[in-house]
């Protein structure tokens, strides 16, 4: 019986200096293949994901080219989503080209991002399919970015604000009204649209459940991103500048503006604290010009606002990286704002207000002076508000993808960052 308890305690022992060699190796080859680049599956519930050159990202050459795969081992259809995670970067110079070789995406982009930000949301997977894609990399300056490519499931962003968000609203598939050719007075909820490539989602009319608070300021939700974080704007003024430079100049480049000077002084005052959650992303100035007569540029923003009532979901014109800016004309005229009429009643109406606030939209230049679009005090659309003039200034910051809330959306119990 000794020996038998002997014997055991030697098999046990053998079996427990095997499977702590067998850890050891396993770490060893886990930091040798992370090190190298070599392949790495992960299995994540029903998709095998084989990184044919590991996770890890490190871009400090022109090009660099990743193969991916992606597998649905189940019986029935699901979702993922491609994303990077860990972005380390200044680089606004930086492409890509993300192809399914099937044809299922094809992402071509300019200006990289440089936070974490999904590639591609909700991409639907067949039982037993396999997905391979080719992502190619280009960097047009000297600026390293490094990051990690992680492919998911959707269970693993059930609880950010973006699902949050989809959860507690029925999202429509179209709007009530006309946009931009009618004011959106009711309450026309979320609303689902494609930018041609991947998903958004924005608020129209009258919402009651949009409401985000952070310090002592009420914000209101304008709109899910493509990336998965989420737009904010301000429920309030913060400030009253005008668009010039401090010289009195006229420049479409936003970042030189008093306003832009206003914003970040707001952020230093107000959204330091919140400085992880706040994602540094490319604010929009559509200054592509449209055409020009009798000595009066007009911008393309003019005639898709005034005339084709036509907004877009990206940006034609330039694009400043930056953690604070203003909504554009065409988020404007997507939340409810119209020229043709007044609106008092849907979630951009700011109450009590004597002068009308800021887009950071261009609409026309005429003798060196910049007009810009504007939302007056009654909630209707304006054109004509010279650069000089001093106009209500909101801010606009992005929550990144990762952010969880507590609350509702609601006035009195509205959505607060979970720390």
């Amino acid at each position: 019986m000794q020996k038998k308890y002997k014997i055991g305690l030697l098999v046990t022992g053998i079996l427990l200096l095997f499977g702590l060699l067998n850890c050891a190796l396993y770490l060893e080859y886990k930091m040798k293949y992370e090190a190298s680049g070599s392949t790495i599956v992960v299995v994540d519930n029903a998709l095998s994901v084989n990184y044919e050159f590991g996770q890890a990202i490190s871009l400090t050459n022109d090009h660099q080219t990743i193969h991916f795969s992606v597998t649905n081992n189940s019986s029935e259809k699901n979702n993922y989503n491609i994303e990077l995670r860990d972005v380390i970067s200044n680089a606004s110079t930086i492409k890509f080209n993300l192809v399914e070789t099937s044809g299922k995406l094809n992402i071509v982009q300019d200006n990289f991002p440089v936070q974490d930000a999904y590639l591609a949301n909700f991409v639907e997977i067949a039982p037993n399919e396999t997905h391979y894609y080719v992502f190619d990399l280009y960097n047009t300056s000297s600026n390293n970015f490094k990051a990690t490519l992680n492919i998911g499931t959707e269970k693993e962003i059930q609880e950010y604000f973006a699902a949050t968000i989809l959860k507690n609203n029925d999202v429509k598939q179209a709007s009530l009204t006309a946009i931009g050719e009618e004011a959106a007075l009711q309450d026309e909820g979320l609303i689902e649209v494609s930018d041609g490539q991947e998903i958004l989602y924005y608020f129209r009319g009258n919402v009651a459940n949009n409401y985000v608070r952070l310090g002592n300021a009420l914000w209101r939700i304008v709109k899910i991103n493509t990336d998965g974080t989420v737009k904010l704007i301000l429920d309030d003024y913060s400030d009253t500048q005008n668009m010039q430079t401090a010289n009195n100049e006229n420049s479409l480049d936003i970042t030189t503006t008093n306003v832009y000077q206003s914003l970040n002084d707001y952020y230093e005052k107000n959204l330091k604290n919140y400085d992880k959650y706040i994602a540094n992303t490319k604010i929009c100035v559509d200054d592509t010009v449209s055409n020009i007569s009798d000595g009066t540029t007009y911008y393309l923003g003019y005639t898709r606002a005034l005339t084709d009532y036509n907004p877009i979901y990206s940006c034609l014109g330039n694009n400043y990286l930056s953690k604070i800016g203003l909504l554009t004309v065409d988020e404007a005229l997507l939340a409810g704002a119209s020229k043709n009429s007044d609106n008092n009643a849907y979630y951009l109406y700011t109450n009590g207000k004597t002068t009308s606030w800021w887009t950071m939209t261009p609409a026309l230049r005429n003798d060196n002076n910049i007009t810009y679009f504007s939302i007056k005090e009654n909630g209707r659309l304006m054109y004509n508000d010279l650069d000089s003039y001093y106009r209500g200034i909101r801010p606009v910051i992005n929550l990144i993808k990762r952010t969880i809330v507590t609350g509702n959306g609601t006035n009195s119990d509205p959505y607060i960052i979970k720390e």
